[in-house]
């Protein structure tokens, strides 16, 4: 396996399709040894505990701490055999109620996303688009406002990036529908409409400039 990587990889090599399989039989041995193990401690999956994996990336779900700790050991020691080693950098502990910092983020940025979007939308009539006063102080207070929240967070930048394109464009394609379906529709909206688009156009460039990846420029196209 490390000659396809001109011997540069000490674990599992994932790349080559050859890889993920033989990656997938490992892994799940691993799986079976590790149950069998637990078992000898009396310890039920499904019970007690319960071990979730998507390809290495391993989660572990217990009762209480002393399970937890066991089953790590366990776990630690189960791929040692293998030559494999669990990556500390990104192993992490969380308690129920879960909370991340990544949900703090995310339901944050709802409340400023809501905020714009309701500068646009009126849950009460959805049939009406509001008419924007000021386009450019909208961008820029929007733009203003995710700086503020991620001014030293390049990793949730790029979130803010995504979600906030994702947003504009569900609205960009609720409003083609409906302008399809109904003349009145776009006629009486058609000012507003244009409003939202040059809004929208400007964030969403803006955005794209720091977020680089396929899937933003694919939404934009659609705008």
């Amino acid at each position: 396996m490390q000659s396809i990587n001109y011997n540069e990889t000490a674990g599992i090599l994932i790349g080559p399709e050859v890889s993920r399989i033989f990656s997938e039989v490992l892994f799940q041995d691993i799986d079976r040894e590790v149950e069998n193990l637990l078992g000898k401690l009396q310890y039920l999956n499904g019970r007690d505990y319960t071990i979730r994996r998507y390809v290495d990336d391993i989660f572990i779900f217990t009762l209480n701490e002393t399970i937890l700790n066991d089953v790590k050991d366990i776990v630690e020691d189960t791929l040692k055999k293998y030559k494999l080693t669990v990556n500390k950098q990104k192993t992490s502990t969380t308690l129920r109620p879960f909370s991340t910092a990544k949900s703090g983020t995310i339901n944050h940025l709802n409340e400023i996303l809501n905020s714009l979007t309701s500068k646009f939308i009126d849950p009460e009539n959805p049939e009406k688009v509001k008419k924007i006063y000021s386009k450019r102080n909208t961008v820029v207070s929007y733009l203003n406002k995710i700086k503020s929240m991620f001014v030293l967070e390049r990793e949730n930048y790029n979130l803010a990036s995504g979600y906030t394109i994702s947003s504009l464009t569900n609205i960009a394609i609720d409003l083609d529908r409906k302008c399809k379906s109904s003349r009145d529709f776009m006629k009486n909206n058609e000012r507003q409409i244009s409003d939202f688009f040059y809004v929208a156009t400007e964030i969403i460039f803006h955005l794209f400039s720091f977020h680089l990846t396929i899937i933003p420029p694919l939404k934009y196209a659609f705008l």
